[in-house]
């Protein structure tokens, strides 16, 4: 019974559910796609300071004797949050293009689309930014307590990873998470799973960013600089440029401390 569970949660929390529970058409997807280039990234940063406690206690058995007992428990005293504070950000993700030429939508259903994210650095200035704002967070917590762990994530909100894109003008009707969890409950997941995969394509594609402390990403200068890498999409006879609008985006409510001729 438990190995059974533990089954039924690796299946519903495996790619295959999450492509299933997220099916879009390619026009939704290039929708999306335009959300994802415009939408700044997130470094953040969390905490928790915490120490054990051990504590004793004694209970009486069946035959009236008296045993000790030690536990020991964790006592978490303070946790704290921040995100990086940046200036501008743009988007460097090049075109995007879903692979369905006529000989793969003749053949296949869906494209398995999977999505990743990468966040960078414009430049060394924000580098040296980035680890102030770092170490400044640290510092504020890290002596509250006996242990300190400190975690950091980079992210794009509301990026889904695992898109399952309708290609041509058919579908299959059992490829869905209802069938799915069927075959699932009746433990023929790895079964279905097969079925599955041999009626997608499985595709890869990473948004790009990169971020900056000090300078506005969008002057023209930049434009100059990254021009194979701006954002496009590539709808097999022609191709939809973004505009700078579309990539970039500015805080302008950042205090830019510009460096000095010395520094």
């Amino acid at each position: 019974g438990f190995c059974y569970i533990v089954y039924l949660i690796l299946e519903f929390c495996s790619p295959t559910s999450r492509y299933l529970c997220n099916k879009a058409t390619s026009q939704e997807i290039y929708k999306q796609m335009r959300i994802y280039f415009k939408t700044p990234p997130i470094i953040s940063w969390n905490c928790e300071c915490y120490h054990y406690e051990t504590h004793h206690y004694t209970t009486t058995n069946d035959k009236g004797e008296i045993e000790h007992h030690t536990t020991t428990e964790k006592v978490v005293t303070y946790t704290g949050s921040s995100t990086m504070t940046y200036y501008s950000s743009r988007d460097i993700s090049g075109p995007f293009l879903l692979n369905c030429d006529e000989r793969t939508v003749n053949q296949k259903y869906y494209i398995k689309l999977e999505l990743n994210e990468e966040i960078n650095f414009a430049d060394s200035f924000t580098a040296s930014d980035y680890l102030i704002q770092k170490n400044s967070f640290i510092s504020d917590y890290k002596d509250r307590d006996t242990y300190f762990d400190f975690s950091e994530s980079r992210h794009i909100p509301g990026l889904d990873e695992y898109n399952l894109v309708t290609i041509g003008n058919k579908e299959a009707g059992c490829l869905n998470s209802y069938v799915f969890f069927i075959f699932t409950i009746l433990s023929f997941a790895e079964l279905y799973k097969f079925y599955f995969n041999s009626k997608c394509i499985h595709q890869k594609f990473t948004i790009k960013k990169i971020i900056s402390t000090r300078y506005n990403l969008n002057e023209p200068e930049y434009g100059i600089r990254y021009q194979k890498s701006i954002p496009s999409i590539d709808l097999i006879n022609k191709q939809y440029y973004f505009k700078p609008s579309e990539y970039t985006s500015l805080n302008r409510s950042y205090k830019i401390d510009l460096p000095s001729k010395e520094e």
